[in-house]
């Protein structure tokens, strides 16, 4: 049992963060503890005593529980896919056994997990590892979140390879850069490092990696200042070059090859 689930330090999934919105979190009220207790030590005497829609979608409803031993009628437990209902055979007079409660808590936490993806998804392309990420900073166990993200990813709504290849070139066509940077990049968007190695790699193969550093240096020198002293020029190039990821062999033949387009720096170079 994680500590804190929702908005309260015990919010069941699909309570307080619905659709992915999250409220500003709040202190435990006293319904928060009583269903903390039928999720960690289910009483015998609890049974299901209402199951309604939940807002007026009809995609959610809200699971209600009674306990004499606890003193409470209606409290609210849960607030789940209508198929998760059906699937479990929930209906009024079914016992909240501490089975059910941990199968219902593990089923609220993959739906919320799914429509999270699915909003989040709908707004900006989201690599299967940054999706779990955020999943689990929410208060979805990983576990889950795994599962959640390999559905996804076999229906073809998460597609690391496509999103890698996507934003690999998008970097090519703004500034050249070697294989190690693409790589780099597409790590940084949490892509599975096997595929951003083989992505960055399939990129770069085919183009001329000299000629791309050519476009990079040129650019690079046309923003130098004419005050900048040779050595400066030269290492400030190598860097530059060495930054977007070529090969250290290129950089060198690069930075030679474009000062000496210069007359005034091949003379230095000499």
């Amino acid at each position: 049992m994680t500590g804190r689930l929702g908005d309260s330090p015990f919010d069941p999934p699909g309570f307080g963060t619905l659709g992915g919105k999250r409220r500003r979190p709040r202190d435990a009220s006293e319904q928060d503890l009583l269903r903390r207790s039928m999720y960690e030590s289910a009483p015998g005497d609890a049974l299901i005593d209402a199951i309604r829609p939940s807002g007026n979608s009809g995609v959610l409803w809200r699971v209600s529980v009674s306990s004499d031993e606890l003193g409470v009628k209606l409290l609210g437990v849960a607030r789940i896919d209508r198929s998760v209902i059906d699937a479990f055979g929930l209906s009024v007079g079914t016992a909240w056994t501490q089975t059910l409660a941990d199968a219902m808590l593990e089923a609220a936490h993959a739906g919320e997990a799914r429509r999270y993806a699915i909003n989040a998804l709908g707004m900006r392309s989201m690599s299967a590892g940054r999706l779990i990420e955020n999943m689990s900073r929410r208060g979805t166990p990983k576990p889950i979140a795994c599962r959640v993200v390999a559905d996804l990813e076999a229906t073809g709504l998460v597609d690391d390879r496509a999103m890698a290849e996507m934003i690999g070139r998008s970097i090519l066509s703004r500034n050249p850069a070697g294989a190690r940077v693409i790589e780099q990049r597409l790590r940084a968007r949490a892509i599975r490092p096997e595929i951003a190695r083989e992505v960055a790699h399939l990129l770069t193969g085919d183009r001329d990696q000299t000629a791309d550093a050519v476009r990079v240096a040129r650019k690079k020198l046309r923003s130098m200042s004419d005050r900048v002293a040779p050595d400066a020029r030269q290492r400030r190039l190598l860097g530059s070059l060495a930054r977007r990821g070529f090969a250290p062999g290129v950089c060198r033949d690069v930075v030679r090859r474009v000062l000496a387009e210069d007359p005034d720096e091949a003379s230095r170079l000499s």
